[in-house]
């Protein structure tokens, strides 16, 4: 079984969906307030490996945002502090994760290569931060 294979399984396994319902409900409970991850675990018990995809998941589909205040974890780390994002906030509209806009762009490149219409490739390559698509183009470094 190769590395991805094991993460996807692994993923699969954590039980995302009741976790979500979980970590909702606490989050609603405490506030404005807000959780973070490591406070999530210690109420809940589950394992950091089940916790993590769900704030993921939560925050890419913009139930959840990621505030600039910071707690101390058990460890005595920093950890963000998360809240729900208000309703008809841009926070709430779902956002593609950095691998599912790469994948976008390599999708609608064997697409335009096929047809010739180039469009929804740059469209989708615009979509990248200035430092994916240097990665990608190296011409747009604007170093030649």
């Amino acid at each position: 079984m190769t590395y991805r294979e094991t993460s996807r399984q692994a993923y699969a396994g954590a039980k995302i969906e009741s976790n979500e319902d979980r970590l909702i409900d606490m989050i609603t409970r405490v506030g404005s307030d807000g959780i973070t991850c490591d406070e999530f675990i210690a109420r809940t018990g589950i394992p950091h490996q089940s916790a993590s995809p769900v704030f993921t998941a939560l925050t890419l589909r913009g139930v959840l945002m990621r505030t600039r205040t910071k707690r101390d974890t058990r460890a005595g780390y920093k950890a963000a502090v998360y809240v729900l994002a208000p309703p008809g906030n841009l926070f709430r509209t779902p956002q593609k994760s950095r691998a599912d806009r790469l994948r976008d762009v390599i999708a609608s490149a064997w697409t335009a290569r096929d047809t010739g219409d180039w469009s929804d490739f740059d469209e989708a390559f615009s979509s990248l931060t200035q430092t994916d698509q240097n990665r990608c183009h190296p011409a747009t470094r604007g170093d030649e």
